[in-house]
């Protein structure tokens, strides 16, 4: 169940994207400020996706996150 979520979350963040991106292309004119618009979206894509990697490796460190997995190798022999 869980993965199944995280590879729908997987396809939404690949379906909004390009969306957003291409909304800033559209509303802002060719110049200054649509390279700002852009450098600032990518510059924040790339923190979250940093941030994501990090918090992502360092939640199994959890106590919690080892009981969860005992309980799934007990399930799943």
């Amino acid at each position: 169940m869980r993965l199944t979520a995280r590879a729908v979350q997987g396809v939404g963040a690949a379906i909004a994207s390009p969306g957003g991106m291409s909304l800033l292309i559209t509303d802002f004119e060719e110049g200054p400020r649509r390279n700002r618009a852009l450098a600032v979206c990518s510059t924040l894509a790339g923190l979250g996706m940093a941030t994501g990697m990090i918090l992502g490796g360092a939640a199994p460190r959890g106590s919690r996150t080892r009981s969860q997995v005992k309980q799934l190798s007990m399930r799943f022999p």
